[in-house]
C-alpha cells in the first residue's frame, strides 16, 4: 500500500473507532445548573456499491429526561479534502438524449434532527434505539471526454439505527450497533446506491473517572 493511502487509511481507522467523551469542570457546573448539552463525534461504516466507506459525523444532543435524548447531527463522507473518499460508480447520464453511461465518483453529506431511547441501562450496558430524519446532498463527479463535471443531487432520508455500549474499564466504554439508511427523495441510481445498512464501531473514554482516579490517588500518597 502506498504511504500515502496507509496513514489516510490509519487516520479513517482512529476517527471511526474512537469517540472522546469529555466529562469536565465545566459540564459538572452545567449539570447543576440544570442544563446538559452532550457534544459526541458519531462516525459509522455504510455501504455504496458493495464498498465500505467511512461517514464522519458529530452530533449535538441534550437529554430530555433519564431515557430520551433529542439533537441535531453533521455528517459527511469526505473531510479537508483528505480523509475519506470518493466511491466510483457507473452513472446513467439522463441530461443528454440518448442517455450515456459515464464513469463516476460521488461524496455526500447531510444534516439531521434525532431521537435516541435508551430501553436498558444498568452497571455494564446500556442499549440505545436511536431514529434520524437528514436533509443532505450528494455529489457525483461525472469524467467525460476527460473533464470532470459535477452534479449535484438533493436528498433527504431516514435512518434506523441499535447501539450497544459496554463498559469494559471504569474510564473506557466499547460501543457497537448496526443499522439502516433510507433515502426518500433522490435520483433512482443514486437512492440504490444509498439504500444499504450501517454499521458502528467506536469507544468512548469518560477523562473524568480517568484523570480524577489518577488525581485522587497522588493526593493520597
Amino acid at each position: 500500500m502506498h504511504p500515502v493511502s496507509y496513514f489516510k487509511t490509519l487516520l479513517l481507522l482512529l476517527l471511526s473507532l474512537v469517540a472522546f467523551h469529555s466529562y469536565g469542570q465545566e459540564e459538572a457546573e452545567e449539570e447543576k445548573k440544570g442544563f446538559n448539552i452532550k457534544l459526541q463525534l458519531d462516525s459509522r461504516q455504510t455501504f455504496i456499491e458493495k464498498k465500505s466507506v467511512g461517514i464522519f459525523g458529530g452530533r449535538i444532543g441534550y437529554p430530555v429526561n433519564d431515557k430520551f435524548e433529542a439533537g441535531v447531527g453533521f455528517y459527511k463522507s469526505r473531510l479537508f479534502n483528505f480523509l475519506g473518499r470518493r466511491v466510483e460508480i457507473d452513472y446513467v447520464d439522463d441530461s443528454v438524449s440518448p442517455p450515456q453511461l459515464l464513469p463516476a465518483e460521488v461524496g455526500f453529506k447531510y444534516v439531521s434532527i434525532f431521537g435516541e431511547y435508551t430501553f436498558l441501562e444498568n452497571e455494564k450496558w446500556v442499549l440505545t434505539f436511536n431514529n434520524q430524519f437528514g436533509l443532505g446532498r450528494v455529489n457525483i463527479y461525472v469524467l467525460e471526454d476527460e473533464m470532470e463535471r459535477k452534479v449535484k443531487e438533493n436528498k433527504t432520508l431516514v435512518e434506523h439505527s441499535v447501539k450497544a455500549k459496554f463498559k469494559a474499564l471504569p474510564w473506557l466504554y466499547l460501543i457497537g450497533g448496526f443499522g439502516y439508511r433510507y433515502l426518500l427523495s433522490a435520483d433512482e441510481q443514486i437512492r440504490k446506491a444509498f439504500n444499504p445498512p450501517i454499521y458502528i464501531i467506536n469507544a468512548e473514554i469518560d477523562f473524568k473517572e480517568l484523570f480524577g482516579k489518577k488525581e485522587k490517588s497522588e493526593k493520597q500518597n
